[in-house]
């Protein structure tokens, strides 16, 4: 039985170096390297918006704006 995904996918093409894919696929055969790309794109989304927001409250605070 499948797991249900927690967000909404949508079905993309995308080029990787050659054997890339392959060896994911090897390093994770139980949950396959479709699910490892999706899950590194969105934890480095996530870090990156994370780090976004506390710059930006960091520059608020400094220039009296909070």
């Amino acid at each position: 039985m499948k797991r249900r995904e927690d967000f909404p996918l949508m079905k993309v093409t995308l080029n990787l170096y050659d054997g890339d894919f392959q060896k994911l696929q090897a390093l994770y055969p139980r949950i396959g390297a479709s699910k490892v790309i999706r899950v590194l794109v969105h934890s480095h989304l996530k870090d990156i918006s994370d780090k976004t927001t506390v710059r930006i409250n960091e520059d608020q605070h400094e220039h009296g704006h909070i």
